[in-house]
């Protein structure tokens, strides 16, 4: 009996350990000579006392803990040996969906006891606070950057002031500089990890919107999009060649016991948004050869009057002064209507400067744009009413961007693939009577991904999601690698020279290009 205890310790012990390996947490060399129910491998970097110390505790808490230590919304709650039986997939491979909040409050309260910090928890609570609302902002306002300092083509003739685009990424540089003043050395490992993923998250969503719109962007000529996505790929493909092939550091070993639980906690906290970004990036491969039929482009003068009639009449509803709603413009710069009204400066128009473009979209017409036929179906108010509350979900999209409307309206009647792990389709999700599984991130996502999709093949672009894809998913797994780097100088070293030639290499792509300059 003592035996089989000890043989399930062996097992459950190796089988953690080698989905560590796996996952890049932990380092093992093999044993040549290691002798029977012995381990043929030692692990690099802590002492045998120290790793035995974290097995346990990862163990018992799988084994033996009352509460389900990650939380995934929505796996069926089938009946299994126990609350935690996928504890360590949900933890490791941060799914959509899944919460480890739990789990990190134990694993702080472990290193309170470890180091005799009674304060860890609370620095932790108040980062997490703080982190994702302060994430959420900075990443909004690089974005906004991004997409208003926009490439403009050669054929346009755009009467602004335009500067090289070498200077839109010295701006978008600065800007990432303010946010990310030099951290402080003195502060504690948790703020200084939490500056660490801030970091992360910050250049994984400008990189990933800067290939988006100078390098895949419809608006640039296939020609040049072809030798934009092949200078960077190739720029990335090396980079990556280069930092596996770097000088190994010799490993210190550790021996205080506390070290290894702050350092799966900086491991954890590093890789949960680039890989639920990987996620998302995996539905869209899951997608890319999809066909979406139907899906026509619609002229911006059409969008841009729908637009602003339906502004115009929930202001007239709300008994609001149309002088006082101003309406970004950036995205309709090339209709003469919009290019002789709007502010040279902040690139709007107020309402009432638009009053004389107002058109009453009637039901009929707004099906025809969307579904290019006028016979409106019975429940097209209900349609509707659907489409819209979807879009609101997306900061950048609303009931009033007509393009978003008919490219997801399609994609709903069109996409019969079967989402995981409802086993319905978009549509009858979005049709379902339960609406909190629209809340989801897996339907949030799934939705996103399609209609980032729709986008591309609406402009004629559609080459361009399957190169986004790939591009995205290069510097993810770039992100990823450098920073579940343990020793502190090799992170930043390696994070400041991939996120230097990055940017060279957005320069050097498009180096005899012109931007729209933004006034501040």
């Amino acid at each position: 009996m003592e035996n089989l205890e000890e043989q399930k310790e062996y097992m459950n012990k190796k089988n953690l350990i080698n989905l560590l390996v796996e996952n890049g947490f932990l380092k093992k060399e093999e044993i040549l000579d290691s002798k029977a129910n012995e381990r043929n491998f030692k692990i690099l970097e802590y002492s045998d006392e120290v790793v035995d110390e974290f097995l346990n505790f990862m163990i018992d808490k799988k084994e033996n803990s009352d509460v389900k230590l990650v939380d995934n919304k929505i796996r069926e709650n089938k009946v299994k040996k126990s609350i935690n039986h996928y504890f360590y997939s949900d933890l490791l491979e941060d799914k959509l969906d899944t919460n480890k909040e739990m789990f990190l409050m134990i694993l702080i309260l472990k290193i309170e006891d470890l180091t005799n910090n009674n304060h860890i928890g609370g620095d932790f609570t108040l980062e997490r606070m703080q982190g994702t609302t302060e994430l959420d902002y900075k990443v909004k306002i690089l974005r906004d950057y991004i997409r208003r300092m926009k490439i403009v083509p050669k054929e346009i003739k755009v009467n602004l002031k335009k500067i090289p685009y070498r200077k839109k990424i010295e701006r978008i540089i600065e800007i990432i500089d303010y946010f990310l003043q030099v951290r402080d050395a003195d502060e504690n490992w948790v703020k200084l990890y939490f500056y660490d993923k801030k970091s992360q998250m910050i250049h994984s969503h400008i990189f990933s919107q800067l290939i988006i719109y100078d390098i895949l962007h419809e608006s640039i000529p296939k020609t040049e999009r072809d030798f934009g996505y092949n200078e960077m790929s190739n720029f990335l493909d090396t980079f990556i060649e280069d930092f596996e092939k770097r000088p190994k550091k010799l490993l210190k070993i550790k021996t205080e016991k506390a070290s290894i639980f702050i350092d799966f906690f900086h491991f954890l906290i590093m890789r949960e948004g680039i890989l639920k970004e990987r996620h998302i990036i995996n539905i869209s491969k899951e997608i890319v050869e999809d066909l979406y039929i139907g899906i026509k482009p619609i002229d911006k003068k059409t969008q841009f009057v729908y637009y602003i009639s339906r502004k115009i009449a929930e202001a007239k509803n709300n008994n609001k002064n149309l002088e006082d709603i101003l309406i970004d413009c950036i995205n309709f710069i090339e209709i003469p209507e919009v290019k002789d009204r709007m502010n040279k400066e902040t690139f709007s128009i107020s309402l009432k400067d638009c009053e004389d473009l107002f058109q009453k979209f009637t039901n009929k017409r707004v099906f025809e744009i969307m579904y290019g036929t006028s016979q409106v179906k019975r429940e097209f108010n209900k349609i509707n009413k659907n489409l819209e509350e979807v879009l609101e979900n997306f900061p950048f999209l609303n009931g009033s961007n007509l393009q978003a409307k008919k490219v997801l309206s399609t994609i709903i009647e069109n996409d019969k693939r079967i989402i995981k792990p409802f086993r319905k389709t978009l549509k009858a999700l979005i049709n379902d009577k339960n609406k909190e599984l629209i809340k989801t991130e897996t339907v949030q996502m799934n939705m996103r991904v399609r209609l980032s999709k729709g986008f591309f093949i609406e402009k004629g672009n559609s080459e361009s999601f399957k190169r986004s894809i790939d591009l995205e998913l290069k510097i993810n797994k770039i992100l990823e690698k450098i920073f579940i780097l343990k020793d502190e100088n090799e992170k930043i070293r390696y994070g400041t020279e991939f996120t230097i030639q990055f940017f060279e290499k957005m320069i050097s792509i498009n180096k005899d290009r012109e931007v729209i300059e933004i006034y501040e």
